[in-house]
């Protein structure tokens, strides 16, 4: 596949110099030995990954040029003055700290990862990962714990939604029970007026019988 127009400097100097080396080093060996997977390392090389300018970036670029055998001098050509101070540090047997020392082991140990896996960690789908090394002699064997998960501002944005829709569901119920009352004020009345009605029936006189009717007898004239 044909590398993007815009390749960083820098990531075609690492790339070249790695084509360079003999015994033949490959991308995928290279990588391994940086401790990454092959597709990371092109996505690096080729700018894909973007500046690489995070700290992590720049420890990430700095092993990739140890790795291919490019000099500090040559990344300050290049206009790398950061991972030419980081490879300065990894050719001179810097002391790393404790979280350098981590953050190298777990992407050490990354890449005994299927591709798939080292994948999914490359493009961020996981949001916090761990790996432990229980390695013996006959395996490269690694425990990964991972979070996998909707990302923080996913979770923010369905709490937000959540919380509108409540207030929208509250102000409907509370407009149909308002409603409701209406209905059962107005059939309130009605029932009243009714009953009122029929009391006032009840209680009219009796119509009086006619005298040609009293007794039940009638005038013989």
């Amino acid at each position: 596949m044909q590398a993007p127009d815009n390749v960083p400097r820098w990531g075609r100097l690492i790339d070249e110099a790695r084509d360079r080396q003999r015994p033949a080093l490959s991308q995928n060996e290279a990588a391994r030995r940086a401790g990454l997977s092959g597709t990371r390392w092109r996505q690096v090389v080729d700018g894909r990954a973007g500046p690489m300018d995070s700290a992590r970036g720049v420890k990430t670029v700095a092993r990739m040029a140890r790795v291919a055998g490019v000099t500090p001098e040559q990344l300050e050509e290049e206009g790398r003055p950061d991972v030419a101070k980081e490879l300065s540090e990894l050719l001179g047997h810097h002391v790393q700290t404790a979280g350098e020392q981590a953050a190298l082991t777990t992407e050490t140990l990354a890449s005994r990862l299927p591709p798939r896996v080292r994948q999914v960690l490359e493009d961020g789908q996981v949001q916090e990962w761990h790996l432990v090394d229980v390695s013996s002699p006959d395996s490269d064997d690694v425990i990964m714990v991972m979070w996998v998960g909707p990302k923080p501002e996913d979770v923010d944005r369905v709490r937000r939604d959540f919380a509108e829709h409540r207030l929208r569901r509250q102000a409907v119920r509370e407009a149909a029970t308002a409603q409701q009352d209406k209905w059962d004020e107005i059939i309130a009345r009605e029932e009243a007026k009714r009953r009122e009605a029929q009391r006032a029936g009840e209680a009219a006189p009796a119509e009086e019988p006619g005298e040609d009717q009293s007794n039940g007898t009638f005038d013989s004239g």
